[in-house]
């Protein structure tokens, strides 16, 4: 971890989108990991479809049938913008890392061979 510590300092910059991207991986990861593979999986489709089963009432149906393309809407939207935050952080830093270098290179003398003019 030690050998990242000098690039965290571009990070602090984009400190929120950071945060945001982070928290967008977050839910994309829960949505996925729990959401999908527990309460779907577990609870909601073998209520649906288990025969023998007490029958379900118009609007525990269609509740339970908006659930399955709402799981992966907010997983769909997670996923989409945990992408947009991380490329918009790297592109920020590139443009800040790139401007400090330039910065840096534009302190060299322009000519380094002796007895050479400068092209103009």
């Amino acid at each position: 971890m030690r050998r990242f510590r000098p690039y965290l300092r571009y990070l602090r910059s984009v400190r929120g989108y950071f945060i945001a991207a982070t928290l967008c991986a977050a839910v994309y990861g829960f949505v996925y990991g729990f959401v999908l593979n527990y309460v779907l999986m577990q609870k909601v489709f073998p209520a649906l479809f288990k025969s023998g089963g007490p029958p379900l009432d118009d609007w525990k149906l269609w509740g339970y049938a908006a659930l399955v393309p709402a799981v992966f809407l907010v997983r769909g939207l997670a996923g989409y913008f945990n992408a947009y935050f991380v490329s918009l952080c790297g592109v920020k830093s590139w443009n800040r890392s790139g401007s400090i270098s330039s910065a840096s290179s534009r302190n060299y003398p322009s000519v380094f061979t002796p007895g050479t003019r400068p092209a103009t």
